[in-house]
């Protein structure tokens, strides 16, 4: 075909040219012929790209004189207000990840300390919320199961979609169902429990994880929608932010990553929270307590992840003995873990402090009681 002239086509080009543009090198082009409607429809296309390039507008003209802001300046302005939705949790358009062993407590978690009291409007166990918001819930959990946590949370006003009921669709298309269902029925969070199953990864090592959270984020911020999901984590030791599963994608794709862990075991009510996320301000460790009647959580350690190790003891300690309410060394240990010389100094420090009192047989400690609190 011969070259078109250049108010038919981009600069000149030819088809040749076009087809190297699309990754169709050819060696010897002239010799080269193609029927009809197949240069007919690459020249239609070639004159197709002319009218999109000439439709663009043009750059905007730089001004270098004004262009950036200076250190200083940034200082004097100082930080903007973070808008939170829970402060030192969630922002309004953010996206988080609470990530733990299965059937830990990661759900229960979520819907007593935070959905439940958010809806409400009152304070929750990582701040006060600023304002009564809800939640649209995407679960996987049978509905004997999510129907206790709602109970249990107090919920009314939160909707739950079934993962199944968007089952055969793709995972661009359940995002947009869900943020189009959050914003018709003014939910302010999406949760979705849990994400790798939901947005069908197959492999949690690769690249489709973090771009599927990617595309989460996207849409959610572009809606004003906080998103937070639940991960599992792997059966590993070490730093706790190495312990979610995959790689490290979908961390960084979120705002605020939180990773649940069990402080004794599972018969122990207690859950440590350690949460790295983009401002100081989401950089914490909490130890919450979940009540015997399973419908509130307690916060009984607020300190940031280098508070003295002391402090720390002194708390579990106490909080131990609070529910036990009798002790002895022996039972501590098992319990607790550690020595019984151990055990003995942390419960004689809190008869020191009046938080116990001990009964001793020849002159040593051998049961300690829980002083009732004024």
């Amino acid at each position: 075909m011969p070259e078109q002239t250049s108010d038919a086509h981009t600069d000149g080009w030819s088809m040749t040219d076009f087809l190297a543009s699309e990754g169709v090198p050819l060696k010897e082009p002239e010799a080269i012929r193609m029927a009809v409607d197949v240069e007919q429809r690459v020249h239609e296309l070639i004159v197709e790209r002319t009218a999109k390039q000439r439709l663009q507008p043009p750059p905007k003209e730089v001004d270098v004189t004004t262009l950036g802001i200076t250190a200083a300046q940034m200082l004097v302005d100082g930080l903007p207000e973070v808008k939170w939705l829970v402060p030192n949790l969630l922002g309004p358009d953010w996206m988080g990840k609470i990530s733990g062993r299965e059937k830990a407590g990661k759900s229960v978690l979520m819907f007593i300390a935070a959905f439940g009291p958010l809806e409400r409007g009152e304070p929750t166990v990582f701040g006060p919320a600023t304002e009564p918001a809800t939640a649209l819930i995407y679960s996987e959990e049978p509905e004997d199961g999510l129907l206790e946590k709602i109970s249990d949370a107090g919920l009314r006003n939160a909707t739950i979609v079934y993962t199944h009921q968007l089952g055969g669709h793709t995972w661009k298309e359940k995002v947009d169902v869900l943020v189009a269902v959050a914003k018709h029925r003014g939910h302010k969070l999406i949760f979705m429990d849990n994400f790798s199953r939901a947005a069908e990864i197959e492999d949690e090592n690769g690249p489709e994880m973090g771009r599927a959270a990617e595309y989460l984020a996207e849409r959610a911020k572009a809606a004003e929608l906080a998103v937070l999901i639940l991960h599992h984590n792997r059966k590993a030791t070490g730093n706790v932010f190495d312990l979610s599963r995959g790689g490290t994608a979908l961390g960084a794709a979120c705002d605020i990553n939180i990773v649940l862990q069990e402080v004794a075991g599972p018969d122990d009510r207690r859950r440590k929270l350690t949460s790295r996320g983009r401002l100081k301000a989401t950089n914490w460790v909490k130890t919450l307590l979940l009540s015997e009647d399973g419908t509130a959580y307690t916060l009984v350690d607020n300190g940031p992840e280098g508070v003295d190790t002391a402090t720390q003891n002194a708390v579990l300690t106490r909080t131990y003995l609070e529910q036990v309410g009798t002790t002895t060394a022996g039972q501590f240990v098992e319990a607790q873990g550690g020595s019984t010389d151990t055990a003995t100094r942390r419960l004689d420090d809190l008869v020191k402090e009046g938080w116990a009192e001990a009964e001793r047989h020849r002159g040593r400690p051998t049961v300690w009681t829980a002083v009732p609190r004024s």
